[in-house]
């Protein structure tokens, strides 16, 4: 590029200053509107537009190498800052004398790291097609023997979690010592990682936490879905556990899960969810999800719609990985609320019987005669065990029920337009059919701190007034699908809209909402309106919503469900409530 050579040392054209040499940009003087210019010619014009633009190229260079210097001085601070605090706490935790008290207060500073490790920075690399050979990397690098772990490998739309849940439960019952990884959390993320099944507990997670962060500051380390996948492997190998069972996060193929070669893997009810990720189609997301699949591993799967059905075929006889279907329903009373859980109750019972004829803890592995085209599991005869463990299995915030002083609560997090619909019927055949001592006797809460927001008055009614729809969706989700079901089954008196609690950790007395979240409320709210649907109401907490009903005289059926972190908000709060009593 050829620059002019003779112009004025200071020229302005459109108002820009112009320099031939460059300097930044609180060192250039902007020349006063008044002030007389030098008068170019059409070709000294067209070099000044060009030595404008190669100015401004500089100038954002200039910018984007003082932002990088910057940001590398703060991440050597805050890896300093990590290696000091690393070497405190992990001291504390050889401590034997340290007082639960201290353990709880190490443990919200391990989360609050947590969230500013994985959350604060800008990573160009968090893409989904390096989650594989990320994981391989850091599971190298802190020489994590996964290979070791015998682990069943569970993807799906809807049921994944609960047919994980159970699968476990079953095992734990037949005597197996079990891990166990699901996702999202609702009240605590040690909820994802369980050891027989309960969360592991604060002074593993926190010593687990600090000794993998070594090289926390690495790009591809920051995802959160990664690194407790990451937590869970090492956790499970240093406990040597008989068998994992591992839910997928997102999808399958590009999941973090799926780094492990599984003895047996299951594919569950496929539908539409986080279409921009998987794909618009049934075939995409099911390709996606059967991604799973490795050569040789058996594949149990349930019923599936055709389109989903033919593609996970292709996808077995690509993989030659023998693929089963199990059964539809089960003869069993379930702990888990809903028709649809007897679906994934049969394939956690193939699952396990599957693990355990080719595990087993006493006696040599049985054979099991393969399938080299879709056909129906074995018929098998799961043994009082097995059938203590899937009858008694729960799995918090599907198929949910919590009892508070009279009113209610069916709480399910399902978020597709399918799951949503699901449990929409199982609330309907719940508050129709069964009694109000049945609901109670079947209502749990979590295990939380005995510090109520508020306190619930008796009822004595035994009359049910309104049937209230708590409502909420997370982003990339079309409230209209989702909301579809809830407005066609016609059983609800009142809709009301109730952002997620952002603190999880403490509820306030009101709060003002976002601008963000009033136009997600008024948006459904509109939507409801337009369908001619029942009231709404905009509630600005779930402290609000829940004084509302403290005060009310009569009983109420509360329906919770869009979101599990809405689902989660409710339990947590329910739950705090009743560790007073």
């Amino acid at each position: 590029m050829r620059f002019p050579s003779k112009i004025g040392k200071k020229t302005v054209i459109n108002k820009i200053p112009i320099r031939n040499n460059f300097k930044p940009y609180h060192q250039i003087n902007i020349i006063p509107q008044n002030q007389k210019v030098t008068l170019i010619t059409p070709n000294q014009s067209k070099e000044i537009d060009a030595l404008n633009n190669w100015n401004r190229k500089t100038l954002r260079n200039y910018q984007k190498m003082t932002e990088h210097k910057k940001q590398n001085e703060i991440n050597k601070e805050t890896e300093e800052q990590m290696i000091q605090d690393k070497k405190r706490i992990m001291k504390c935790m050889n401590d034997e004398s340290i007082t639960n008290e201290e353990i709880n207060t190490l443990y919200e500073e391990t989360l609050e790291a947590m969230t500013t490790m994985l959350f604060s920075k800008k990573n160009p690399q968090k893409k989904r097609e390096e989650n594989i050979e990320a994981m391989k990397h850091w599971l190298n690098h802190f020489q994590i023997d996964h290979a070791s772990l015998p682990i069943i490998h569970i993807a799906g739309t809807k049921g994944k979690g609960s047919t994980a849940t159970m699968t476990e439960t079953i095992l734990r019952e037949s005597g197996y010592k079990t891990g166990l990884f699901t996702s999202p959390h609702l009240i605590d993320v040690r909820e994802r990682i369980v050891m027989n099944g309960k969360p592991i507990d604060k002074r593993t997670f926190i010593r687990n936490y600090w000794e993998l962060t070594a090289y926390g500051s690495d790009a591809s380390f920051a995802s959160y879905f990664r690194f407790l996948t990451l937590m869970a492997l090492k956790t499970f190998v240093d406990a040597k556990v008989d068998v994992v069972i591992l839910e997928v996060g997102i999808g399958g193929r590009l999941d973090a899960t799926n780094v492990i070669t599984p003895l047996v893997c299951g594919i569950t009810s496929i539908g539409y969810d986080h279409e921009a990720i998987l794909g618009h189609t049934l075939t995409e997301i099911a390709n996606e999800k059967s991604g799973i699949m490795k050569p040789g591993i058996p594949v149990i799967v349930q019923p599936q719609l055709e389109e989903a059905m033919n593609a996970i075929q292709r996808m077995s006889i690509k993989q030659k990985a023998p693929l089963w279907l199990s059964a539809s329903t089960t003869p069993y009373k379930l702990s888990m609320l809903g028709e649809h859980q007897h679906c994934n109750a049969a394939q956690a019972l193939a699952l396990a019987d599957y693990f355990m004829k080719k595990k087993p803890l006493v006696g040599q592995p049985q054979p099991i005669k393969l399938a080299t085209m879709p056909s129906a599991y074995p018929v098998f005869e799961p043994s009082l065990s097995m059938i203590k463990g899937v009858t008694q299995a729960r799995y918090g915030g599907r198929g949910h029920i919590m009892h508070m002083n009279g009113h209610v609560f069916f709480v399910d997090g399902a978020h597709t337009n399918k799951s949503i619909s699901l449990a929409t019927n199982w609330f309907h055949q719940m508050t129709m059919k069964e009694s109000d001592s049945f609901l109670k006797s079947q209502s749990w809460f979590f295990d939380v701190p005995a510090t109520a927001p508020l306190r619930m008055p008796q009822l004595d009614s035994e009359v049910v007034e309104k049937r209230i729809c708590i409502f909420n969706f997370t982003k990339n989700r079309s409230p209209q699908t989702l909301l579809q079901p809830l407005l066609s089954s016609s059983i609800f008196d009142e809709i009301w809209i109730v952002p997620t609690d952002s603190k999880l950790t403490k509820f306030t007395k009101g709060g003002e909402v976002s601008s963000a979240e009033r136009a997600q409320q008024v948006a459904i709210q509109q939507i409801i309106e337009d369908q001619q649907g029942p009231k709404t109401r905009l509630l600005s907490s779930i402290h609000e919503s829940m004084v509302r009903l403290s005060e009310s005289k009569a009983k109420h059926h509360v329906f919770v469900t869009g979101s599990l972190y809405l689902v989660g908000d409710y339990i947590r709060y329910l739950s705090m409530i009743h560790a007073v009593k």
